[in-house]
């Protein structure tokens, strides 16, 4: 198994993704994901704190899948989100990496289930 670097440049969290997405809503399959977030308190207007705390969860986060296909590879990782009202979360995010660039993009992130964090559940 291949050690991921832990340069920043190397994760990309897209402007849409978090406020079209994860901070809509609205969205059909992300309100949940927004819900989740917005209690945290991230919100659309300052959509660049999450990206900034998902960014760096890619980076310091824990590699708990890896998988490749012709498209390209797909990493999942669960890491401690740092959030603005100061109950930091275990989180899930999945990134992509297609085989002709070198950034892993992010897919999703959502809470972790299962695990004891910092909130006791």
């Amino acid at each position: 198994m291949c050690e991921m670097p832990k340069e920043s440049d190397q994760f990309v969290v897209d402007r849409s993704k978090v406020v079209d997405y994860l901070l809509n809503k609205y969205h059909l399959e992300g309100k949940s994901k927004a819900v989740f977030f917005i209690s945290l308190g991230f919100s659309p207007e300052k959509w660049e704190t999450l990206s900034e705390a998902l960014l760096q969860a890619g980076i310091s986060g824990e590699t708990i899948e890896k998988e490749a296909n012709q498209f390209g590879e797909k990493m999942i990782k669960v890491s401690e989100l740092v959030v603005p009202t100061g109950a930091n979360r275990l989180v899930r995010t999945v990134w992509f990496r297609r085989l002709s660039f070198d950034a892993w993009r992010l897919v999703t992130a959502y809470p972790e289930r299962g695990l004891k964090d910092d909130s006791g559940t």
